[in-house]
Parts: C-alpha cells; structure tokens; sequence
C-alpha cells in the first residue's frame, strides 16, 4: 500500500508477482529452472547453428554478442566449431569454375555427424542384442541439376569459360541409417528428406547443363562410389560399427532422365522408350507397357511431376475449342484466344499468374507451388479449364501419394493409375500424352518395388531448393576478392547448411510430421502404415481368442455329455 501510495506501480506489479509466486512453489520452481536455463551460455555449434538458420553474417552475430555476451559466445569460438561442420579442407580441390569434395571424405564426415547424433541409440542397440560391433549400411539418394541466373562479377574469366550465370551442381542427401543384418532395422532417418537441411554438395562448376557435362558426372561419380570404403567408428566400451554406404540415383529431373538412359528423344518415355503414338494407344495400354528394369532404380520426379501434370491440364484446356494436338496456322487464332482467356481466368480464380515466359529464357512462371494450390481445389479448376472434375481429382490423388513419405501399395496404386490413364484416353484421346505423365500412369507401380524408399522420401525438391541458397550465399556470404575465394567460401556455406548435427538441432524443434489422417480417402487407401504390423497382430490374437473360446465351449459340451 505504501509503494502504490507513492505512485510507484511497477513496484506493486513485482510484489503481486512475487506474492504469487510464494504461494504457488510448484510453478515458482518451474519458472527457477526455466530463467537459470535462458541464462546459460550457448554452446559454440548451438551458436553456430543459429548463425546458419538465421542466415547471419559475422557482423549481425557480433550485434548479438555485444548485447548479451553472457548467452552468446565471442565469434573467434565459434570459429573452432564451423571446422568441425565440413570434410577437411585439404579434401576439397577447387579452381575458379569448379569446387569438389572428395566422395569418400564427404561420407566419412555425415556418417560420423549423424553418428554423432544417435550414438546412444547405437550403444543402447548394441547391448540389447548383446554384439561388440555392428554392420550399418548409410542410404543417400543423389542427383544432379543445372540453373541459371546467377550474378555476373567483374572479375577476369578462366580459360574456357562463357560466363558464370549458369552452375551445374551436384548434390546428395542422406536418407537413412539402418542395421544390415537385423530385416534393415532403422537406427536413424532423415526427418525432412526434401528439406535444404541435409542437401550436401559433391560438385558445383560454372558451366551450362548439357548431355555431356551430365554423363561424364555420373561417370565419374559412380565411379568414386565404387571404389568407397567402409568407415570404423569406436564406440564406448571397446565397441565399434562399420558404416558402409548405397546410393540411389534419383535427384534428377526428366531431361537428366532422358540423357541418362539414353532416350531418343524428349518426348519419348525414357522407362520403355514408347513414342508419344505408341503411348496414345488404350490397346497398348491394355497389353501392357515392358519397362527397361534398370530405368526403374531413378525415381519419378514428384516434385517436376506437379508442373508436368497442371501443364498438361492447360495444354488441353487451351485445344479444348478445336480438339487438336498439332495447332496448325488456320486454327492458331482461336488457340492463342482461348488461351489468354484460360490464364485471366485462372488469375481471377486463384491469383496466381501461369505460364508467363520469365525474362533471359528462365523457363515460365509455373511454379510446384503454383501447382500444389491449383489442384487443392479441384471443382474450382474443373470450372475455369473446362475439364473433366474426376481427372484432375485422380491426378490430384496420384500427385500427393508419389510426393508423401509413407510407404504405398504398389498393385493398389498401380490400378488406380492404369484406370486414370484409361480415364484420360477415353476423354481426350486427341491430345498425346506427355511423357511424364506416361510415366507416372504407366509405370508407377514397377518404381516402387524397385525403390528402397518412398517415392516422396527420394524426391528431387531439396536439390531444386538448393539453387536459391546457391545464389544467397554468392552474393552475401562469401569474399568476392576472387573467384576461387568466392566459389570456395559459397560451397563452404553449403556444407555448413547441410551439416546432419546442426540440422538436428533445429528440426528437432520445428518439424511436425504431417498426419496421415490429413491425407484424402482415396490416398490412404494406397497407403502401408508403420502400425499396420500392430493391427496384424491384434487380428492375429483376437482369432486366436475365439480359437479358445471355441474349444471351451466344446470342452464344456463334453463335460455336459458325460455327465
């Protein structure tokens, strides 16, 4: 009374709060341990994680330290920690066009990051089943991609060169760690397989895609794959594993697809080389498309698949007056009307402007996330395409169970996508069917007994992402005193970025695993849940219950008789 007497109301406030607290010991002790933890001084990689997800400088994580020094720690200590987040420099060799990492360093080092994240869980394994070491076996998927629209420095270019607006990058993403011998027991997966968080870079060159430049990195690539060795990491206890290392080829996009297996053409199918009037064809259909089998171990693209599908529905929107796929020169006016009226309508629709040529020959504005919203409402896409609602629900289903990471039927999903491909024939036979489509319809069900993860798990979006943070880091965290410096200190970053101890920290915090009832009906059905193991067995028992339920009651007639 006396504080408030004295117009001193912010004291009243900390006495009332203070007086709360005295009778209320429970919350009191949990606010104790909650201030004491606010309090403790960072760790340099929790500090250096923050730097890489806040996308800070030097200068801006200074600011940070100067205002708090007690929870954040001087600069030149986190420095000793950015060593640790990256092969050994004397494994990285790069020049003024191209940086590389030496295969067997860069899976050494993720191996023994991601190591270093579950060693309890490893240990905890190892005496549970009682083994002094064991065989593991580090699954990463890996691709390769080319982008432009990079900026042009002053600096003089190498011998050879064009210019350095276009990068050609090579990448890897490590998927999941698991027991050889134990029925591939999982010890540790990637909880965001299509995030940036764990992309790792193997090359970066400033070079333009060609067929060329990409089969001559698959060659050398798979050619360092080969020739790995197993990595010895000691564990407490005079305990040790063995990590070996696989690697599937499916970060990749359709025209990598096309060259890698040596398709003729860009429109042919690249799984069972079928021209687009053989893919036309409901009787080919019918007989059945043969796959090449060693084309079924490179994925399906579901992130290019969103594009490659919408663009089909507005290829056949646009046609959709004159019932044609050639648009000849007497029916080309009535093609360009109907397709500007397509694209206003979809922009007063959704709000979104589609297929608009961008600037330098940097493709269309169609985006995966334009893609993603136009599908999420497939009556209102009906209505200003003018197609078929049922077909672009089908496509919508198809779309989100390739890109989910749970594990899909392949003889369920398969027949769902043979009747969709009928579906499609049936209504509009007169516009040949793209080649991705042809894929994913045709050959969908084949793709997934021959991956050895979700189609959504090994999907090509991280690497795609990548590319943003290329251009990022170029411009606002590296040297730009030279080029060498430059392309060292951006592939640096990158590594940095995709460290698996660092990216845990974070994901652990952030990432929600989407829930497998917010999938539509029709998805879950194609479906093969984790738990469905659990429901097996309680089938299993409850059969075995009525077994014995049987058998007592004849037990009992028995007994009744004899008496």
């Amino acid at each position: 009374m006396a504080r408030r007497t004295a117009f001193k109301r912010h004291d009243v406030n900390v006495v009332k709060v203070i007086g709360h607290l005295l009778k209320n010991q429970d919350y009191f002790s949990k606010m104790y341990v909650q201030l004491t933890n606010d309090r403790q001084l960072k760790t340099p990689e929790e500090a250096f994680a923050l730097i890489i997800e806040a996308h800070l400088t030097k200068a801006q994580y200074e600011i940070f330290h100067f205002d708090c020094p007690s929870r954040y720690p001087p600069y030149n200590v986190i420095a000793g920690a950015k060593k640790t987040c990256a092969p050994p420099v004397e494994f990285i060799e790069g020049s003024a066009s191209k940086i590389k990492v030496e295969l067997q360093a860069l899976m050494n080092h993720t191996a023994s990051r991601i190591l270093q994240v579950i060693r309890q869980d490893v240990t905890d394994y190892l005496d549970s089943h009682d083994l002094d070491c064991a065989e593991l076996v580090l699954l990463s998927s890996w691709g390769m991609d080319g982008s432009t629209g990079y900026s042009q420095f002053n600096h003089s270019l190498p011998e050879g060169s064009i210019d350095d607006s276009d990068v050609f990058a090579a990448t890897l993403t490590p998927i999941q760690l698991y027991v050889h011998s134990d029925g591939k027991h999982i010890l540790w997966h990637n909880p965001t397989p299509q995030s940036i968080r764990f992309c790792r870079p193997i090359m970066l060159q400033f070079i333009k895609e060609s067929r060329e430049i990409i089969l001559k990195t698959k060659h050398d690539l798979e050619k360092e794959m080969c020739e790995l060795t197993p990595l010895k990491i000691d564990l407490p206890g005079d305990k040790f594993v063995l990590i070996d290392f696989n690697f599937v080829l499916s970060m990749i996009d359709g025209k990598v697809l096309t060259y890698i297996t040596g398709s003729s053409s860009m429109q042919n199918c690249p799984i069972c080389g079928a021209t687009p009037n053989i893919m036309n064809s409901i009787e080919k259909l019918e007989e059945g498309f043969t796959a090449n089998e060693d084309t079924l171990y490179y994925g399906i693209s579901p992130l290019h698949a969103w594009i490659r599908f919408f663009e089909c529905l507005l290829h056949i929107s646009y046609r959709m007056e004159i019932k044609q796929w050639r648009v000849t020169k007497d029916l080309k006016l009535n093609y360009l009307k109907r397709k500007k009226m397509v694209l206003e309508a979809l922009h007063k629709a959704f709000g979104f402007r589609a297929d608009q040529p961008r600037s330098g020959g940097k493709g269309t504005s169609t985006t995966g996330n334009i893609c993603r919203k136009a599908f999420s409402n497939p009556e209102l896409l009906s209505s200003v395409l003018g197609i078929e609602k049922e077909l672009i629900e089908r496509f919508r289903n198809i779309l989100i169970a390739i890109n989910c990471q749970e594990a899909i039927n392949p003889e369920i999903f398969d027949e769902y996508c043979k009747d969709t491909y009928r579906f499609y024939l049936e209504h509009y036979e007169w516009y040949k069917i793209p080649a991705t489509l042809h894929k994913v319809l045709a050959h969908a069900g084949d793709i997934i007994l021959h991956s050895p993860a979700p189609l959504g798990v090994l999907a090509e979006e991280a690497a795609e992402c990548q590319h943003k943070h290329l251009k990022l880091f170029r411009s606002h965290f590296a040297r730009k005193r030279s080029r060498e410096a430059n392309l060292m200190d951006v592939f640096l970053r990158a590594l940095h970025e995709s460290d698996p101890y660092l990216s845990s920290m974070w994901v652990s915090k952030k990432h929600t695993k989407k829930v497998c009832s917010s999938y539509p009906t029709v998805v879950r059905s194609f479906m093969v849940f984790e738990d469905s193991e659990s429901d097996t067995s309680s089938n299993i028992m409850n059969d075995l219950m009525d077994a014995v339920d049987e058998v007592d009651e004849d037990f009992e007639e028995d007994v009744v008789d004899e008496d």
